[in-house]
């Protein structure tokens, strides 16, 4: 299926996402115009159940997997064994239908969903920030930093990217997420994605990691008070995150896919064999990694 093709009729699309303790699974059918949708928060169980729940979702919308058009997933950052099932399923899928794929960061699933949930009820506005925090564990967090605006789109608001997924030390997580808000906020260049921005009003801070620390520790480095921070440490990725940012980036009231977006992504479109998780872990933290099984092993020996 070529990118032209996508873009002349409204879409069929399934996401799911098996990067946390959860695994989620969501099918916008007719260009979203109605969705079927299905959680599991059953820990470890992601390799288990997320073939049936595609299976019924398909099965609830009346369609096969033949027809769906896009395969959406997210690739990490997250838990290892849940991005590995993630991509093999949308591998095998992919290879059996010739669907194309597009991988989304966890991180983006995340902030789609929690804005799409609370950006009315929390009055979020252009100029806010949300920034994602996962446990990475091994003492360490994955996050990514993300300025909330207003716009035309079919969900209202986009999200845009001012620190790509990164992993830090927890001991370094405040303090780098200051710095990151100070150069956001004044509209340095902290990376090639990153945009000015204007003052913003409220900081959100999503995800698990955040219950890793208190809200003093969270705030310990932040000297600005030209804004607040709230804090959800329950919010996760899930598939529908997928659908609200392919609603923001992507689709009109139409329901088909923007031409500009297409060509935006036309070299992210993946053939199966071309998906690759997200690991953003380097040698030394794999050697880490490593050093504590050994010393975990050789504990359990002496008992």
């Amino acid at each position: 299926m070529t990118v032209n093709t996508l873009a002349n009729k409204p879409l069929n699309i399934l996401t799911f996402d098996a990067s946390s303790d959860h695994c989620s699974v969501s099918l916008g059918v007719n260009g979203g115009k109605q969705y079927y949708e299905l959680l599991s928060d059953t820990p470890r169980s992601h390799a288990q159940n997320i073939l049936p729940m595609i299976d019924q979702v398909l099965e609830e919308a009346g369609i096969r997997v033949s027809d769906v058009d896009l395969l959406s997933l997210t690739t990490g950052p997250g838990s290892f064994t849940g991005i590995r099932i993630s991509v093999s399923v949308a591998q095998g899928l992919s290879y059996a239908t010739g669907i194309p794929c597009l991988a989304v960061s966890s991180m983006q699933a995340m902030s789609y969903d929690f804005m799409c949930d609370h950006r009315k009820g929390l009055n979020i506005s252009s100029g806010d920030y949300v920034l994602c925090a996962l446990d990475a564990r091994m003492q360490e967090v994955y996050w990514a930093l993300y300025k909330y605006e207003d716009t035309a789109s079919d969900i209202g608001f986009t999200l845009v990217e001012c620190v790509a997924p990164s992993i830090t030390p927890n001991d370094e997580f405040s303090s780098a997420c200051s710095k990151a808000l100070t150069l956001a906020i004044d509209g340095n260049a902290m990376s090639s994605s990153i945009m000015p921005t204007n003052t913003p009003q409220k900081v959100f801070g999503i995800g698990n990691a955040w219950s890793l620390f208190d809200e003093d520790t969270a705030q310990a480095h932040n000297t600005r008070k030209d804004f607040s921070w709230h804090f959800n440490s329950s919010q996760q990725p899930t598939a529908s995150g997928i659908q609200q940012y392919l609603k923001a980036k992507a689709f009109g009231v139409s329901g088909k896919l923007d031409h500009a977006f297409l060509s935006s992504i036309a070299n992210e479109l993946k053939k199966a064999e071309n998906l690759e998780p997200l690991y953003l872990r380097n040698e030394v933290s794999w050697q880490k990694r490593k050093r504590i099984r050994s010393e975990s092993d050789a504990l359990f020996d002496t008992l």
